[in-house]
This record gives structure tokens, C-alpha cells and sequence, in this order.
């Protein structure tokens, strides 16, 4: 049955709740009692009477009991006057419902961001207050971040439980790379020490190590990975380039692959993360050339900058991170040389995602390319196509050098340039592939070649676009004459 409740008092929602009724008694007599005997309660005893009496009120008011909650709707049932100023419900008394979850597709998409950008907030580490860990979950890495040190680690497995093994000890990750700052100055001199009291000010995913006034190392951690920025607050003593010299700690092959990268490999010569990205930039927002050494032998690694015309402050950026895909030869041989060259092809299928040619020049003595297509997941891990040089030749270096051509025939799919510079005994061809709904087609519908004896046709190729306005690519192919300095011919 339901229950009617009413606005009168006395037959309404009170009168079927008994526990209510004496509440509100109780109420009442103590509201009529204090406004006629306040003046005798003062004389009795002032304060300390009054202390008194309300403790007794507050004894004799207090809520109904789980009990009482579940007495009959038939208990007897106390007469209650009607007073001059409403009463809350009991609801209102009641704890407030909660809110109801925003369960739109946009509420929900919020609230996923919101809990993935709190994932690469900072922790500390124990009672240290000083060192911090990252969890990096888009680029698979750790990194515990302290005001001199700095160490990158592989993740943990997602079956290892808290990072912990069964005999409690701490899972041992599958690689890390330890960078120790040893100071800032100039021509391998340490001016601008790291000091051990430094101040750590952490905000989200962000932590700042302040080394007194001279200079300051932050971290950021983001989905394209760890960030290190150094700011120099003041110029260094000396002449030369500003250095950040630092010793490196870790059993990964290291390798410098450019001038503002370095790269870790595995044993196998497996890329698993890169230290690269290396920027600087002054006070002024003015761009300093930067870039790093880097000395084997003594492992270690320098980051210089030429801050002759800087104005201080100095901001030094590297960046740590790993690959999101590594693609190896899908028939690996000792001198296949998979990755010499690489470009992106364009949408050569038409699904509308980029795809990517890459050149392996010594595979089986001829060479191939390989075509791997990208996807909403990023590009896929096997080739859709393997490509072969038409004229099966040896050591015709098929592959040798890779470029996306554009749309030449105008159907709507990106086509590619090979170049074999290698074929006819040196004299070099270039190959252009077709695209369409299936991907490349298997054979050239055009071989490029000038016939010129030793002319290595095809070392290299680009695609140029439409420079002649018909709407249709145009690439080019360098050659290199036994004894001239080469041509550029465009087809």
C-alpha cells in the first residue's frame, strides 16, 4: 500500500512515522520551556546551568534509532500542536542523494581524457620526498626522476602484480638507462654544480629540481614521452659552447644516430628508446644551434648549445621516448641492410591513411622494397607488398632509394619511385609504381633510364609535385657520372 503524505501535521506524514512524532515532542517542550524559564536559568547558574540543560537537549533530540526506523506504522501515536515555523522533512535530514553520472557519449569521452591525463601525474617513491616516479603508459616506460639523476626503464610486464614477484622482491625491469648529471659549464669544465639540497616543486605531471639560483632541471611527463628541460639562469663562466655534461649508466648498445639524437638497442641491434629532439632556445624565444656528443668510451654524453648572442635565461630540451612500432626484414639476411632508405609513400590504396616504402638495397644480392600500409592503429607490422627489381639482376641495389611520386595519373592513388642505380652495369634505372584499390601494383608501369654507360641512374629519387600546372607529379632522379659531379633529370 502506499503511503499518503499530507502537508497537515498531524494526519499527514508524521502521524505514520511515530519515531518522528516524539522527535518533534521532545522539540517542542524544550522550545516552550527555554522561552519561559530563560531568565530563572540565567539566576540559577548562568553558563554553566545553561551548559547543562542543552546537553540534556541534545540528548533527548537526537535521531531516531534503527529501531525506531522499523517501528510499526501502528504504535501509538502522540498529539503534536501545530507550530509557527515549518519543519524539514525527514528526506532533507537524510544524506543527499548523489549525482547522478553523466553517461553521455561526450560525459563519458570526458571523463576517459580526464583519467588519462591524470595517469602521467607524478608519484613520489616512499618516504622520499625528493625522487618521483612517471608512469609512461603511451610509450611503454618508467622513469624515476631525481634533482641530479634520471633513470628510464622498460615497463613492467601487466602480469607482474605491483611490480612485485612472488618472493616480494622488486621485478627487475627489462632494460633502463641511468643519465647522472655532472654539472653545466664550458669545454668539459663543471662551473654550475648540482646541488643534493635542491628543492623539488611538483605540479600534476610536471616537477621542477631549482639547484639555488644558477639553474634548474623539470620534468614533464606526456604521451610523446619523458621531457628534460635544463634552464640556465645565468651565463657561465669561460669561453666556448654551453655544456651539459652528463655520465650514462646502462648495459643498451648506445649509438648516435644524428646530431640531436641518440638512440638504445638491444643485443639483436633492436632500437627500444631514443634521446632525441634536442632543442634550445633563449630568453627572447630566439633559437640556439644545439647539439650533442657523445664519447663511448667514457660513456659520456654532452649537450651544447652556442649561447654567444643568448640572453639569459637558456632553455635546453632533449626528449625521451620509445618507438611506437619497430619493423624488422620480413627475410632478414646478413647484408639485407632493411631501413637504408625510407619514405612516405602517400595513401597509395585510398583508405585514407598514409602508407610507408622502405628500401632494402643488398637483399638477396638484388635488393627489395617493401610497402607497409597504415591503418587507424598506426601502420601495419607485415608488408602488403614486396617489391623485386623487373630485371633480376645482381647486385642492381634495388631499393637503394625510395620516394612517394605523388598522384602522376591523376585516379585518385598515390604512386612511388625505386630507385636500382645498380642495373645494366652501373648505368641505373628507376622504377614508378602505381597505386590503386589493392595497394602497389606488382610490376613498374614506367622504367626511367638514360643509357649512359656508369651513369647510376636512380642513386636517388623525390617526388617534386606539379610544377608544369598540368595537375600531375613530377619526380626527379639524380645520376652520378663516373667523372663528372652528377645530373638532375626530371621525368
Amino acid at each position: 500500500m502506499h503511503k499518503v503524505v499530507s502537508t497537515d501535521i498531524r494526519t499527514g506524514y508524521f502521524a505514520q512515522e511515530p519515531s518522528v512524532s516524539l522527535l518533534l515532542y521532545q522539540y517542542i517542550f524544550v522550545y516552550k520551556f527555554t522561552h519561559m524559564h530563560f531568565p530563572i536559568i540565567l539566576r540559577l547558574g548562568g553558563v554553566s546551568v545553561l551548559s547543562t540543560f542543552l546537553l540534556l537537549v541534545t540528548f533527548l533530540t537526537k535521531g531516531p534509532t534503527t529501531t525506531e526506523r522499523t517501528t510499526p506504522s501502528n504504535s501509538k501515536m502522540l498529539a503534536v500542536p501545530h507550530l509557527p515555523v515549518s519543519l524539514p522533512f525527514r528526506a532533507a535530514l537524510r544524506k543527499p542523494a548523489p549525482v547522478p553520472a553523466d553517461t553521455t557519449v561526450s560525459g563519458l569521452a570526458d571523463a576517459l581524457a580526464d583519467v588519462q591525463r591524470r595517469s602521467y601525474f607524478l608519484d613520489s617513491i616512499a618516504e622520499d620526498t625528493t625522487t618521483f616516479l612517471a608512469t609512461n603508459t603511451a610509450q611503454h616506460l618508467t622513469a624515476q626522476l631525481g634533482a641530479a639523476t634520471y633513470t628510464v626503464a622498460a615497463a613492467p610486464p601487466l602480469s607482474a602484480s605491483n611490480h612485485v614477484r612472488e618472493e616480494g622482491r622488486a621485478t627487475p625491469p627489462a632494460w633502463n638507462v641511468r643519465f647522472v648529471l655532472r654539472g653545466l659549464g664550458r669545454r668539459g669544465q663543471v662551473s654550475l654544480h648540482p646541488r643534493a639540497d635542491a628543492s623539488a616543486i611538483v605540479t600534476d605531471a610536471t616537477i621542477r629540481y631549482a639547484h639555488a639560483t644558477a639553474f634548474s632541471v623539470d620534468y614533464v611527463n606526456s604521451p610523446s614521452g619523458v621531457r628534460q628541460n635544463y634552464q640556465v639562469n645565468q651565463r657561465p663562466a669561460s669561453t666556448g659552447p654551453l655544456q651539459v655534461l652528463l655520465h650514462l649508466e646502462t648495459q643498451l648498445r648506445v649509438r648516435k644516430e644524428d646530431s640531436t639524437t641518440l638512440t638504445f638497442a638491444t643485443s639483436t641491434d633492436s632500437t627500444i628508446l631514443r634521446y632525441s629532439g634536442l632543442r634550445a632556445w633563449d630568453a627572447a624565444g630566439r633559437v640556439l644551434p644545439a647539439h650533442l656528443a657523445w664519447q663511448a668510451k667514457n660513456q659520456a654524453l654532452t649537450l651544447e648549445v652556442d649561447d654567444t648572442q643568448a640572453t639569459y635565461p637558456v632553455t635546453i630540451d632533449p626528449l625521451a621516448s620509445t618507438p611506437s612500432l619497430t619493423l624488422t626484414d620480413p627475410e632478414p639476411n646478413y647484408s639485407g641492410q632493411f631501413g637504408y632508405s625510407v619514405a612516405g609513400a602517400g595513401d597509395v590504396n585510398g583508405d585514407g591513411y598514409s602508407d610507408v616504402i622502405i628500401g632494402v638495397p643488398g637483399s638477396n644480392s638484388q635488393g627489395r622494397a617493401y610497402l607497409f600500409l597504415g591503418s587507424s592503429s598506426g601502420l601495419r607490422k607485415t608488408p602488403a607488398a614486396t617489391l623485386t627489381d623487373p630485371a633480376a639482376a645482381l647486385y642492381s641495389l634495388f631499393g637503394f632509394s625510395v620516394a612517394g611520386a605523388g598522384d602522376v595519373n591523376g585516379d585518385g592513388y598515390a604512386d612511388v619511385i625505386i630507385g636500382a642505380w645498380g642495373t645494366n652495369e652501373g648505368q641505373g634505372s628507376a622504377y614508378l609504381y602505381l597505386g590503386g584499390s589493392a595497394g602497389l601494383k606488382a610490376t613498374p608501369s614506367t622504367t626511367f633510364n638514360l643509357m649512359n654507360p656508369d651513369s647510376s641512374f636512380g642513386r636517388s629519387v623525390a617526388g617534386i609535385g606539379d610544377v608544369n600546372g598540368m595537375a600531375m607529379p613530377i619526380f626527379l632522379s639524380a645520376r652520378m657520372a663516373a667523372q663528372t659531379r652528377g645530373t638532375l633529370t626530371s621525368s
